[in-house]
């Protein structure tokens, strides 16, 4: 190619023909994500049935009559918790709704398709759950507290415990829809349009995993705040510890099984456009092409989002947010 053919290939709008299939990408990640998260709650719901929790464990658990300053503490701990999620919800939440607003106005069809897959993961997620409420040993401690506490009595505290929690992992739901919108593809994708996809997809990353790391800590602080009314010193860490545990191993599987597919994907296509780029003279090489269009992904880079991803679970090896500042 000669150097006027070439000028005109550079002046020409560079885009990658993926093709009318490629808007469903997104669809078939969010199908995979979901398979991967009811998996494991259905994993869950068949140990929780076939290993019940046992009535008579509470039995020999006498309620406190009075809060003493340790369950004091417990207590302000869970509620700083709880603002602190609060906080970061509403930041994961405001970013999320951008990106689904967006991929609203560029396909709006296949985004109200994901909508549709996101209302039946729901339907099936509360019909597994309906055989887990019942042997949750957080559940369970909430219950008995506010069944024999003469502290609590019928106020409630059981709802009061569990609902940050309950509406915490509903909108991780809406994270993973904003997530999957993400990569509804078009059929031909330009490097700034890969390049937006790619910036938002990490907003919503690092969003989500500050909310799940809030939420692990939320979660340490409600097993300890409520099996210190019940439970003798020497049992409450080992039960804490695991509960929580569980639940940052959970939100990190959650939040891999749908983070990790989309930015496969996209990095895929960074390569084949940088290819392209270098086939048809609009680029000396790949790796400059990628570093010139802000598609470069670093190993600093690659650590810092790993690190994001399983920082629920790391979380739940730390002491909680009363340890942390202590």
């Amino acid at each position: 190619m000669g150097d006027g053919g070439k000028q005109a290939a550079r002046d020409q709008p560079f885009a990658l023909d993926l093709g009318g299939r490629a808007v469903w990408t997104g669809a078939a990640i969010y199908v995979f994500a979901s398979l991967v998260y009811l998996s494991g709650l259905a994993f869950e719901a068949l140990v929780a049935n076939r290993i019940p929790l046992s009535e008579s464990a509470f039995m020999s658990w006498v309620p406190a009559v009075a809060s003493n300053p340790e369950q004091l503490s417990l207590g302000l701990e869970w509620r700083a918790s709880v603002l602190l999620l609060i906080g970061t919800a509403f930041g994961a939440l405001l970013v999320s709704c951008g990106v689904l607003v967006r991929s609203l106005r560029e396909r709006t069809g296949p985004t109200l398709v994901l909508g549709v897959l996101v209302a039946l993961v729901a339907v099936a997620t509360a019909a597994i759950r309906s055989g887990v409420e019942s042997t949750s040993v957080l559940i369970s401690l909430c219950d008995q507290l506010e069944a024999d506490s003469p502290l609590f009595g019928e106020r409630g505290v059981s709802d009061l415990v569990l609902k940050p929690k309950l509406y915490g992992e509903l909108l991780a739901g809406l994270v993973g829809l904003a997530m999957a919108s993400i990569l509804l593809l078009p059929a031909r994708l330009t490097s700034e349009s890969l390049a937006t996809r790619v910036r938002h997809l990490r907003m919503v990353l690092y969003s989500s995993a500050a909310m799940l790391v809030f939420g692990v800590l939320m979660t340490r602080a409600a097993y300890a705040w409520s099996a210190s009314y019940f439970m003798p010193a020497a049992g409450q860490a080992e039960l804490v510890d695991a509960g929580t545990i569980l639940a940052g191993s959970f939100y990190t599987m959650m939040l891999g099984a749908i983070y990790l597919p989309c930015a496969v994907a996209l990095s895929r296509n960074a390569q084949r456009l940088a290819k392209r780029a270098v086939e048809t003279g609009q680029g000396k090489s790949e790796h400059g092409w990628l570093e010139e269009n802000d598609l470069q992904v670093s190993w600093k880079g690659n650590s810092v989002r790993i690190l994001a991803v399983v920082s629920p679970m790391l979380t739940a090896f730390l002491p909680g947010i009363g340890g942390l500042l202590g």
